[in-house]
């Protein structure tokens, strides 16, 4: 009997130590999933920051540079002699242009950059406006005053920065002489009086920035993609500039949406068709939102 009843405590101790060891490994499995999604969220989202920050530090020297040229022409603009000497205005505008040029030539990636006094200022439209043609910044004055209709959607480069009395980005855009895509940030040149004396812009080509998204490759599969401010996608795999990310696929990224409204950076988890995604975002200083997105399969099996 003693020997059967020892047996049978043996045995129970064995079972007991079998149990506390699968779920000691148990529990050590779940954890270390639990480290490893941890420490991959952690390193998308600093991917994501790095690669913001390049975007941002550029956006921000064409800000700059835009601003300074608006800030420039203010300050040598005699608002007196314009509205009293018209001669004046075409002295001004000459005085303008190789200010114009050289921080053209100064800024990356700039296709063009201009000065376009306000057509209500005199009898003709005054203009610089310099264009990167064979590797060099010309003079390309194209405009004609009759352009200058705020209803017109083509000409929101001169128009949103009025209106909004602040320096503005747009969206990429074809631009129809230069046929190249392009984004655009102009800010308004006011006098000290207020007197609206024109817009200063840059207009940069997008193609290189559009390149350097596509081409982020991540683990196997996973990619970068680019939102304007309205939440549109400039820059995806699948989807085109069309699409929204609330509305495309029926709302299937809603959860997606709801969070960069929330927050101007941090990392989700995604499921679409089937698939979870981990999803790293940040938002730019112009209000565009760079995500990466990584099926968590291929970072959970590493």
């Amino acid at each position: 009997m003693l020997g059967k009843l020892q047996h049978k405590i043996m045995l129970a101790i064995v079972a007991c130590s079998v149990v506390v060891v699968f779920i000691i490994g148990l529990i050590t499995i779940i954890r270390g999933a639990a480290v490893v999604k941890t420490e991959a969220k952690n390193k998308l989202l600093y991917m994501a920051k790095s690669e913001a920050y390049t975007f941002n530090t550029y956006n921000r020297e064409v800000e700059k540079a835009v601003q300074d040229l608006a800030a420039t022409a203010a300050s040598m603009a005699d608002i007196s002699r314009i509205k009293s000497d018209p001669a004046y205005l075409k002295d001004y505008n000459d005085r303008l242009g190789p200010i114009v040029k050289q921080l053209a030539s100064e800024t990356k990636q700039t296709m063009n950059a201009y000065i376009v006094l306000a057509p209500e200022l005199g009898n003709e439209l005054y203009q610089n406006i310099y264009t990167m043609i064979d590797g060099e910044f010309t003079l390309n004055n194209f405009l004609v005053k009759e352009q200058f209709k705020p209803e017109d959607p083509a000409m929101e480069w001169y128009y949103g920065p009025v209106q909004s009395r602040k320096g503005v980005w747009t969206d990429p855009y074809l631009d129809s002489n230069l046929k190249i895509y392009m984004v655009t940030y102009a800010a308004p040149i006011y006098a000290r009086d207020g007197t609206l004396l024109g817009v200063a812009g840059m207009d940069i080509d997008f193609t290189s920035f559009r390149n350097q998204i596509a081409g982020i490759k991540l683990y196997k599969t996973g990619f970068a993609y680019l939102l304007s401010p309205d939440y549109n996608f400039l820059v995806h795999k699948t989807f085109s500039e069309k699409d929204n990310l609330l509305k495309v696929e029926h709302g299937s990224f809603k959860d997606v949406y709801e969070q960069i409204v929330r927050n101007s950076s941090g990392v989700m988890e995604h499921t679409y068709n089937g698939q979870k995604d981990l999803i790293a975002y940040f938002r730019l200083a112009n209000g565009q939102t760079f995500l990466i997105s990584v099926p968590e399969k291929e970072v959970m099996s590493l």
